[in-house]
């Protein structure tokens, strides 16, 4: 099975552009929309116009963020995520600096098709 992964630029706001998103969306193909909350540039995005657009087309919303931001911002189920992933930053250890962090993947159960 081949999987092919479309990059949506970001808009002049430097967040990601939601009319892209819908013309991507609009192929009628499956997809599932991965969105970082703060993104890659530390900007907040429109997560409830985001799972909107994800709910109109049926895809499944993946939502990925760290686990500090859960505290200030809204939680995952606000927006109706499928899939979630959060890293914890673990302590700062010198002598292993090439450890990964921890990440946590939760979900919710889907309907039967």
């Amino acid at each position: 099975m081949e999987y092919e992964i479309v990059e949506i630029s970001y808009n002049k706001s430097r967040i990601t552009d939601l009319n892209l998103l819908e013309e991507i969306l609009k192929k009628k193909r499956d997809y599932a929309v991965d969105i970082q909350y703060l993104n890659f540039l530390g900007f907040i995005e429109f997560l409830k116009e985001i799972s909107e657009l994800v709910k109109k087309f049926e895809t499944l919303f993946y939502y990925r963020s760290r686990t500090k931001f859960f505290s200030r911002l809204k939680p995952p189920s606000a927006f109706g995520a499928d899939r979630v992933v959060w890293e914890k930053p673990a302590f700062r250890n010198t002598y292993k600096f090439w450890r990964t962090l921890p990440r946590f993947f939760a979900t919710r159960k889907l309907p039967e098709p």
